[in-house]
């Protein structure tokens, strides 16, 4: 579904990405695991277009990304949910729903009311408050609230930079079993951008580790999970 190859970007003369290189294979959980200031969040701003690629090639499905501009990646099917849960305050939970199919791809009103009631039934507690204002939502409220506004597009591929990013624990978990759900149900293929990769390998199939901008593994997560310098280095697993 996306297959990224040779993929360089910069911020002026400093280079964050080298020679990035891998696949999302349809209805797949990718995550892409490293430390602060390895390039995930680049990564994924480089997909949706919000960041200018150096070199290298970009494609989802039969699309070169590389050739589009940013506005247009959204009607291709890819939802990109940043890091920091931008939900719009003054507007309620139920508009800032609506807004996520606007910036989309074009639909029907009816349409769109499906997939808005699609959208309450994966996540009841919004459709509970559908009409309080998004500013006053909890901030595991708010991650669930970006999320089906994501969904509301419909999409192929859902990007999510940092989802556990401030939560407590117990909402992390809420906010991941919704995501399994999302996957399950309506066979959304996810790349997962996460810090806390021990949360992570509970959802994702396939790992990417990224280092200083470098692919350092790619693979199933069983394989990474049988590493005993990967688990040491990014799962907190020591052998006794």
């Amino acid at each position: 579904m996306l297959k990224i190859e040779a993929l360089n970007v910069a911020y002026g003369a400093v280079q964050v990405l080298h020679d990035v290189a891998f696949e999302v294979p349809p209805g797949r959980i990718v995550g892409v695991l490293g430390a602060n200031g390895a390039g995930k969040s680049t990564l994924l701003r480089t997909i949706s277009r919000l960041v200018p690629a150096r070199s290298g090639h970009i494609r989802f499905k039969d699309q070169d990304l590389l050739r589009l501009a940013a506005h247009q990646v959204p009607r291709l099917g890819i939802a990109h949910v940043p890091e920091g849960r931008h939900v719009f305050h003054n507007l309620s939970v139920r508009d800032n729903l609506v807004l996520g199919d606007y910036v989309g791809r074009s639909r029907s009103r009816g349409g769109r009311e499906a997939q808005l009631e699609a959208v309450f039934a994966m996540f009841p507690r919004l459709y509970e408050r559908r009409e309080q204002l998004a500013g006053s939502l909890s901030g595991g409220e708010q991650q669930m609230l970006v999320l089906g506004r994501a969904l509301m597009l419909q999409p192929e591929l859902l990007m999510l930079d940092e989802p556990s990013l401030g939560l407590a624990p117990i909402v992390v978990e809420e906010v991941f079993q919704r995501l399994e759900a999302v996957h399950r149900e309506m066979g959304v293929s996810i790349l997962l951008v996460e810090q806390n990769a021990v949360q992570a390998m509970d959802l994702i199939e396939y790992a990417i580790l990224l280092e200083n901008g470098r692919v350092t593994f790619s693979g199933p997560k069983e394989a990474m999970a049988q590493s005993t310098f990967l688990q040491e280095a990014y799962l907190g697993v020591r052998e006794m």
